[in-house]
């Protein structure tokens, strides 16, 4: 089944080349097959000074999430979109926070969605366009609902729980690809309307 969006960037976790990247390929071999052109992002494309440092996943951890380091992958993946001329943004864990902060380089109708995000906890409510279609797995613990960040007002926040996954649902392709494909076909039928 294709799709009206024509072109899609895939944003890595904060692992990027340096953890599993078969999920990567996975999901861009999916979306081709409905049509899509597929470009991935690592997360070491956008940060390779910091990646070029050796250390422990949590002093890397520590250092994505400063606002100095995010606000420069931001930037930098701000430029690919535009380069790319994206039409359908997903990022995956960190690289969906990202991706959020992205958002406004995404030309009007495109979409973004945001894979095990759980910062997005830290940005609620979604109060402006692009609408965020965020995916969870239902045992993830850092999910904003886990957390009683309240939704109300997060009128361009759209949350969809799959039942018996934790935060590393978006290795998941065959549970995770079906909402995704759906909110996506729901989105072109809201463009079209």
């Amino acid at each position: 089944m294709a799709y009206p969006t024509r072109s899609a960037l895939l944003v890595s976790d904060m692992y990027g080349r340096h953890g599993d990247v078969a999920y990567m390929d996975q999901w861009s071999a999916a979306l081709v097959r409905t049509g899509l052109t597929t470009k991935i992002v690592y997360m070491d494309d956008l940060l390779p000074e910091l990646y070029l440092c050796s250390g422990s996943a949590a002093e890397l951890h520590t250092s994505l999430v400063t606002s100095q380091v995010w606000s420069l992958a931001v930037l930098r993946l701000e430029e690919k979109i535009a380069q790319w001329q994206t039409d359908l943004l997903i990022g995956f864990s960190y690289g969906g926070y990202v991706s959020f902060g992205a958002r406004k380089a995404l030309a009007q109708n495109s979409t973004l969605m945001c894979i095990s995000t759980t910062r997005l906890r830290d940005c609620l409510p979604i109060t402006s366009l692009p609408t965020i279609y965020a995916f969870f797995g239902d045992q993830d613990p850092h999910r904003p609902q886990n957390l009683g960040n309240v939704l109300k007002g997060a009128s361009f926040y759209d949350e969809t729980v799959i039942h018996g996954h934790g935060h590393d649902l978006y290795r998941d392709i065959s549970s995770c690809l079906p909402p995704v494909l759906e909110k996506l076909k729901a989105h072109r039928r809201s463009r079209i309307a």
